[in-house]
């Protein structure tokens, strides 16, 4: 099942595509690859604390990304 949450795509628990503001619920357990690439709006990230995969390129040039907790 394919769902949009606040500014994102989700299948499943995997996030697929997300957009500056993006907030990732701690249901989500992966990170698709590009998923978060070339965002530039992106400051800082907070991971779930499940979070047990980031794929190849999943936070690919996120250029003014200064903290991730």
């Amino acid at each position: 099942m394919t769902s949009k949450t606040n500014t994102m795509i989700k299948t499943g628990n995997t996030i697929v595509a997300a957009c500056n503001g993006s907030f990732i619920p701690e249901s989500v357990d992966s990170i698709a690859p590009e998923a978060f690439a070339e965002l530039q709006g992106i400051r800082s990230l907070t991971l779930p604390k499940g979070l047990k995969k980031i794929c190849e390129n999943g936070l690919m040039n996120l250029e003014n990304l200064t903290l991730i907790t």
